[in-house]
């Protein structure tokens, strides 16, 4: 058991590819808080939703902010 957020809405029974997005985001470390604004419904797009709002370290941080300065 585990607690994954307010926001959590059940796929269908049947729904095996929602069911597998739902465990990918809840892997990933993303509950359903409605922190992240609008989750993946479709697995093609998990990957990059994670890759986009995962946590950066420290040391990522100030190296995106060193790469976008001009």
């Amino acid at each position: 058991m585990r607690l994954i957020g307010k926001n959590f809405r059940a796929p269908q029974k049947d729904d095996v590819e929602g069911w597998r997005v739902a465990e990918m985001l809840l892997n990933a470390g993303f509950g359903y808080w409605g922190t992240w604004g609008t989750y993946p419904t479709r697995l093609k797009d998990v990957p990059s939703f994670i890759q986009k709002n995962r946590r950066k370290t420290a040391g990522e941080q100030i190296l995106e902010q060193w790469q976008e300065k001009p």
